[in-house]
């Protein structure tokens, strides 16, 4: 196995150039294998080499989580690296306290801890490489769980040999193999029990769905999906050559003082379908990151094309594509001031029949809204909140209520054409100007909008759907305020 593993670290160059290997030493099967391993290797490089020795530092996480477990492996690792002489650091971390603080999981708080102190050990000069216990198993796990969530093409190759400053000199090899060779060498590794448990997705993955089809579909079905994913890799590498140069054909980045901006031309329909799909999901996983990227984002991104001018769709990470007259834009709304700068901003109440204030009947808040017409009140607007939740729960483009500022195509219900009652829309630029709001001005007007179609231009006009009436049960109450500066 060492061979195997000595031919395929070398036909990857994993440490042409290398002065510093760490190893992320969990004490598992799999890190302990990966240490002796890289060990050998460099004990003989080292012998070999008149210059360019090679260090070997193991770097162990205590993340907090397994008590008395946790302990055991902390110290059967030191144990282990003292015995074999490597340089050995511990780092200890509170994980749930620190994953609750910032709001992200447990597992993937860990993950980001590891890699952090395994960079800061590695160093940034270039001369230093992560190597982590990745195999054969894990990379079939990692294939079926991209297709499973929909992942794009790039998700089905994989993890790669060396990702930047990672990596995986096992992915030749198999557990059971890995297993194997400890077992022969009489060599002793912990188990960590949450491994074994269901909780996680790739441990269902892991624990019934891979050993299902090993069973009833092929026993060879690890090997097999890695065999694809290394063909998922090359074919994906040529489209990646050919994504670039699409990319620097029809995509212009630009940033100005409402932020940044990617601008994609029609043009780029007229590619072929994976070129079209590969440009777009480039963009995406630069603005939203991958973790959150599935293909049916990409395909709202495709369709938008053929859309009218105006139309929009929400994206993860407060990314929003809109449709213009030359293609597509993407910009970030998070960036988009939801205040004026004299301090006004919306404000928003919803108010449910069954939860309303005991000394404030709901019938008669209703009354009020309709037969006193409320709603004429310029700083203060009621909607019919489930006439809304409807609305958008029949959109197909993931469209969300957001408050923001004006883009190219925003329009407004403002009537309707009785007895078909279809909806009147005027542009807002239109209204901006029957209301005489200087054009100066009309950037600086706060919106309540669901896509492109807007509910209330506040101090300005409301639209003129999602009315109270009756019916109603629960209520959106949007107020214009402004801070005290």
């Amino acid at each position: 196995m060492y061979d195997r593993i000595k031919e395929y670290i070398e036909k990857n160059r994993m440490l042409e150039g290398i002065e510093r290997v760490v190893v992320g030493l969990s004490g598992g099967a799999d890190s302990v294998c990966l240490l002796f391993m890289l060990y050998r290797y460099i004990c003989e490089h080292n012998e070999n080499a008149a210059d360019s020795k090679i260090s070997l530092i193991a770097v162990h996480v205590h993340h907090g989580i397994r008590g008395d477990e946790a302990d055991a492996d902390a110290g059967y690792c030191s144990r282990l690296c003292e015995r074999m002489m490597i340089e050995y650091r511990q780092y200890s971390f509170d994980v749930p306290r620190i994953a609750g603080e910032s709001g992200e999981g447990e597992e993937e708080t860990g993950r980001n801890l590891r890699y952090k102190v395994f960079r800061e050990n590695a160093g940034n000069d270039g001369r230093g490489v992560i190597a982590v216990a990745h195999h054969q198993n894990d990379q079939a796990e990692t294939v079926l769980f991209h297709i499973a969530r929909g992942s794009f093409l790039s998700g089905g190759r994989g993890m790669e040999p060396v990702s930047g400053d990672v990596i995986r000199p096992l992915l030749c090899v198999s557990r059971g193999e890995i297993e194997g060779w400890l077992q022969a060498n009489d060599i002793r590794y912990c188990t960590d029990n949450t491994n074994f448990t269901e909780e996680y997705a790739r441990n269902s993955i892991r624990l019934k769905v891979i050993p299902y089809l090993e069973e009833h579909v092929n026993k060879g079905t690890v090997a097999n999906i890695c065999r694809y994913a290394e063909g998922i890799a090359l074919v994906n590498d040529y489209i990646s050559e050919q994504t670039k140069a699409a990319y620097g054909h029809y995509v212009e980045e630009k940033q100005n003082e409402k932020g940044y901006a990617v601008i994609v031309s029609a043009g780029l329909v007229g590619e072929h379908p994976v070129i079209c799909r590969a440009v777009i999901y480039d963009i995406l996983k630069r603005l939203c990151g991958a973790k959150d990227l599935e293909d049916k984002h990409v395909m709202l991104c495709v369709d938008l094309f053929s859309k009218q001018s105006g139309k929009r769709i929400n994206l993860p990470k407060s990314i929003t594509a809109v449709k213009n007259y030359d293609g597509i834009v993407f910009c970030n709304m998070s960036n988009t001031k939801s205040e004026t700068d004299d301090g006004s901003r919306i404000v928003s109440t919803i108010i449910d029949c069954d939860d309303v204030d005991e000394n404030v009947h709901f019938d008669e808040l209703l009354y009020n809204i309709i037969d006193k017409n409320l709603m004429n009140d310029n700083c203060t607007k009621f909607f019919d909140y489930g006439k809304i939740k409807k609305y958008i729960a029949d959109c197909a483009d993931g469209e969300e209520l957001c408050i923001r500022h004006r883009t190219e195509g925003d329009y407004m219900v403002i009537g309707y054409h009785e007895p078909e009652h279809r909806a009147y829309t005027k542009k807002l630029k239109e209204i901006f100007i029957d209301s005489k709001i200087p054009a100066d001005k009309r950037d600086s007007v706060l919106l309540c909008a669901i896509g492109s179609r807007i509910l209330w231009a506040a101090g300005v006009r409301r639209c003129a759907e999602f009315l109270v009436d009756k019916d109603t049960r629960t209520l959106l109450k949007l107020e214009l305020v402004q801070e005290q500066r």
